[in-house]
């Protein structure tokens, strides 16, 4: 029997709410009354000069199929300073919103710690969801775990203004307090 409902807010490329999209103020107590158990959220953070990378190496991809030449790393300010903005005040701005309008419970996971520390940081999901941890679950799950953060942000040109520009943008969020350019 499931003991909770497993909303998973993803940083890339935009937010994904796979349970249902808790825009509005009825829907969320619908599904809580139709699944019987709560709706908790597991909001998995990585260092986000590294999804801003993963963005913009997308939207690189998006330009080669019309034909556009990037030299490598990747030098368009203009496709990194629009990643910036799709990330901090499209797919973040929406989970804050989303987490504080439903007060719903929230287990930050740091994908930095999930891979130095997989065994506690699989037995916190578990404690979160209240169910049990068993080896084989925890070993399922370590089976698909990098062995090592991937730093996709050194693929990019960051000028100093870039680097400014997300800085300041970590502050809005406490998911990303301690992260910085040089963190994992």
């Amino acid at each position: 029997r499931e003991r909770g409902c497993l909303l998973r807010l993803s940083c890339l490329p935009l937010l994904h709410l796979e349970c249902l999209p808790l825009f509005g103020g009825t829907e969320q107590y619908e599904l809580q009354m139709t699944v019987q158990v709560p709706i908790k959220v597991v909001l998995v953070v990585r260092n986000p000069y590294d999804q801003i990378a993963t963005l913009t190496r997308i939207a690189v991809e998006e330009h080669k199929e019309r034909g556009k030449k990037f030299r490598r790393p990747i030098d368009s300010e203009y496709l990194i300073k629009d990643a910036i903005q799709r990330l901090f005040n499209i797919s973040m701005q929406s989970a804050l919103d989303i987490i504080n309008t439903f007060n719903l419970d929230v287990l930050e996971v740091h994908l930095s710690n999930l891979i130095a520390n997989p065994r506690e940081e699989i037995g916190n999901w578990c404690k979160f969801f209240e169910v049990e941890c068993y080896d084989w679950y925890v070993e399922m799950c370590i089976a698909y775990l990098y062995s090592k953060t991937h730093q996709t942000r050194h693929t990019l040109v960051w000028t100093s203004r870039l680097k400014q520009m997300v800085a300041d943008n970590i502050k809005r969020f406490p998911w990303y307090k301690g992260y910085t350019f040089d963190s994992d």
